[in-house]
């Protein structure tokens, strides 16, 4: 019964868009027949039926052209991306006050230690890759044994992070022990 009406509203939208495009035709063709110099600003372009988004973006571009958009209030002036609006009341005080003391949720923070860990565990890399060459076997496993240790603490807060992150768009993957064990080896040229 629901899919009837719609389908009844969809087909009454449709022959609405139909008969406008006629009309502007048709508006075109007068305005072109009386006065040849007097064309609109913005061509009319022939809109396939269903295509919502094209008319849309035909619709913005058509009030671009006739200036809608050039006395709004705040033009060419920065957005102010302070607002909470999305914030619920009971929380606004909080989040004011932990942005203007710099401080981010602790997910946030987290996430940017993790971050720098994994930049330290590349440079360690590097590191050990430089001195593999002529350091003693007894080094040469405590390099590797650090790097280990390192994948493993790196995980660890992963993990941590994935619990207390709100969204698992912002989730984090772990890292591959064994892939990562392989990029150390290969960097240092051992087998």
């Amino acid at each position: 019964m629901r899919g009837r009406y719609l389908d009844r509203r969809i087909e009454a939208e449709l022959e609405a868009l139909m008969k406008e495009q006629r009309e502007d035709a048709r508006v075109e063709a007068l305005i072109t027949r009386e006065n040849p110099e007097n064309k609109p600003k913005a061509p009319i372009t022939p809109r396939r039926l269903g295509d919502w988004a094209s008319l849309v973006e035909q619709r913005i571009q058509d009030a671009i052209a006739d200036g809608a958009f050039d006395n709004l209030q705040g033009a060419g002036k920065p957005l102010n991306l302070e607002d909470d609006v999305f914030v619920p009341d009971e929380l606004k005080m909080a989040h004011r006050m932990l942005r203007s003391s710099g401080v981010a949720p602790l997910w946030i923070e987290i996430n940017k230690e993790i971050r720098t860990e994994i930049d330290g565990l590349s440079r360690l890399r590097t590191t050990a890759a430089q001195r593999w060459a002529r350091a003693s076997g007894h080094e040469r496993e405590r390099l590797r044994d650090n790097y280990a240790q390192r994948i493993i603490s790196i995980n660890e807060k992963i993990a941590n992070h994935n619990l207390i992150a709100p969204a698992s768009r912002v989730h984090l993957a772990v890292l591959i022990a064994d892939e990562e064990m392989r990029t150390f080896d290969a960097a240092v040229g051992a087998r």
